[in-house]
């Protein structure tokens, strides 16, 4: 969840104005001023708040094609997720093993194949170890829905062919 810090000089800029003083409540034009400024940042931060929205990722779906906004209509790969999602949202990975499908550059046919990573984003969260049928963050059984990021794109078990 985020937290609004207001600056500590909004505090004192009321109390040299006297405006806030104990027993005796003054309308100055600065403080209207400010008010209307604090009342501004908070409605912003509800907005933003408001806005957060969870990406679902199930490796046993058949394609990417689902919005990925429920586990009905989950992405199959968890990069398809990323990229949908914005910041402050959340992505629930179910049990499952996920291979890289982008390389750095965006690109899902690089040149090597062993350059695909996981491109994270700023302030989006990723969150393994669903069953498939949560709604509640805190349902999740990470301990029993083990969700593995796999490097290993070629023939199992060799090292040569395996993501950088």
């Amino acid at each position: 969840m985020k937290r609004l810090t207001l600056p500590n000089h909004f505090f004192q800029n009321l109390y040299s104005m006297k405006i806030l003083s104990i027993g005796q409540a003054q309308w100055q034009q600065p403080l209207c001023r400010q008010l209307l400024l604090l009342l501004s940042v908070l409605f912003v931060s509800f907005q933003s708040l408001s806005a957060q929205t969870i990406r679902y990722v199930d490796a046993g779906r058949p394609d990417n094609t689902g919005a990925g906004t429920s586990w009905a209509t989950a992405k199959k790969d968890l990069q398809a997720a990323i990229i949908t999602a914005a910041a402050g949202d959340q992505i629930w990975v179910k049990a499952g093993t996920y291979l890289p499908t982008h390389d750095p550059f965006g690109s899902t046919t690089p040149v090597n194949n062993r350059d695909k990573c996981f491109l994270l984003k700023d302030a989006v969260k990723v969150y393994g170890g669903f069953a498939g049928t949560e709604t509640q963050l805190n349902q999740r059984n990470w301990k029993q829905n083990i969700s593995i990021l796999s490097g290993d794109l070629g023939v199992v078990n060799t090292f040569t062919d395996n993501a950088y």
